[in-house]
């Protein structure tokens, strides 16, 4: 995923993830999730944070993303072009024209 994003002029190097808490969470307007299991955990675990939590690929068939971890490049490069069509539908959805 890092030399992916890095062809697009992304650094990803510093990133890491992170368990979503109530602490931070209460931060965010919008929460991007992988997968409709994410969807269904967030709402039993905290349902007031539901109505902004959406699938990541709303936009582009809302299907599951599947984890990349310890997969190939191949897999990989799919996963992360996939990543990038959702993130473009929605900043054009929420009005981001700089793509």
């Amino acid at each position: 995923m890092v030399e992916f994003s890095a062809n697009d002029g992304v650094d990803i190097r510093d990133h890491r993830a992170s368990r979503l808490s109530s602490v931070n969470a209460d931060k965010f307007d919008l929460i991007l999730v992988m997968e409709q299991a994410h969807l269904k955990e967030m709402a039993m675990r905290k349902p007031h944070l539901r109505a902004r939590t959406m699938l990541m690929t709303q936009w582009v068939g809302g299907h599951d993303l599947a984890d990349p971890i310890k997969e190939d490049a191949a897999f990989n490069k799919r996963i992360y072009d996939e990543i990038k069509q959702a993130a473009r539908a929605w900043s054009s959805k929420l009005g981001n024209t700089n793509g």
